[in-house]
């Protein structure tokens, strides 16, 4: 009978392309069964597991652990009076990342693809998302994407950057709205930057969640939502929603904002953060008068201060 010899295999040394392999694997030594057929990405012991309709069901790094019921929802489109869910992707996996598509039988040509990947740099654990809304035919009501911020809801002591130039916790407020291109499906506190920070219950850390700042966006608790008008059409920009654990303070979670979702933008110098803008005389004496007649219409009253 001939000899069987074996062979000790170290799975660090295996192609990049077998992430999802070894985050279950790590997932397992963790104590927390997860399916062979789990859609997970991650690095080592820093994981994200989606299901298979696409909604994030677990959450696992250093600072923070978060699981969510396995029929949790992936989100939906608002479009001519109906709710098209989105689920049943279509998957395709690329290196460390994800990349769902859904489609819709009822609404042809209409599609939604979400790209997801994981990042882990500086202490902080990063998940990316880049979607993109498709349709070969022209919108004929607006269009409004709702997508799960994360699987747990805001709380109270969320901190938003105001427009105004302050911070404020969300308190009872139920969204905050950051206003530019587009519509805002609801309203709420406004926005200087679209992101909201959320402490970790007794640690120095914080969870970011943010989008990129080329769109209106409004965050309301679980979700961020935003609206496609039908007079302006639906783009090929893709949007940005990055989550990021981090830690330290809501200055750290403004700079993860530039570092995940702007990471083109080179850091200030630090003396820039000295710098404050406290009042602005919109109506000024010396200002000419057809100038005061236009910023009289053009600016909203609770808005010149």
């Amino acid at each position: 009978m001939p000899s069987v010899k074996s062979v000790r295999v170290d799975l660090r040394r295996l192609l990049p392309a077998f992430t999802v392999v070894l985050c279950l694997a790590s997932t397992a030594s963790n104590g927390i069964a997860v399916p062979a057929t789990a859609l997970v990405i991650g690095h080592g012991h820093r994981y994200l597991e989606l299901n298979a309709n696409g909604a994030a069901v677990a959450w696992a790094e250093p600072l923070e652990q978060v699981m969510a019921p396995r029929e949790a929802s992936a989100g939906d489109i608002r479009y001519r009076g109906e709710t098209l869910p989105l689920e049943k992707p279509e998957v395709v996996r690329a290196r460390d990342r994800l990349e769902l598509t859904y489609r819709w039988p009822a609404e042809p040509g209409l599609e939604v693809s979400i790209r997801h990947r994981t990042v882990q740099d500086l202490g902080a654990f990063l998940w990316i998302r880049e979607v993109r809304v498709r349709t070969r035919q022209k919108l004929t009501a607006d269009l409004t994407v709702s997508l799960p911020s994360w699987p747990e809801h805001l709380t109270s002591d969320a901190w938003l950057p105001l427009i105004n130039g302050t911070g404020a916790d969300l308190g009872t407020n139920t969204a905050a709205v950051f206003r530019f291109a587009g519509a805002s499906p609801g309203n709420g506190p406004l926005l200087a930057l679209p992101l909201v920070s959320i402490p970790l219950p007794g640690k120095s850390a914080r969870r970011m969640i943010a989008t990129d700042p080329y769109f209106s966006t409004r965050f309301q608790s679980g979700a961020v939502e935003w609206t496609y008008l039908a007079k302006a059409g639906l783009g090929e920009e893709p949007r940005n929603i990055v989550v990021a654990t981090h830690p330290g303070s809501v200055d750290d979670s403004i700079g993860w904002f530039y570092r995940g979702v702007l990471p083109e933008i080179a850091p200030g110098p630090a003396w820039l953060h000295q710098i404050a803008l406290v009042d602005f005389d919109y109506l000024s004496d010396h200002t000419p008068k057809t100038t005061r007649t236009a910023l009289k219409y053009d600016v909203p009253l609770l808005e010149r201060q």
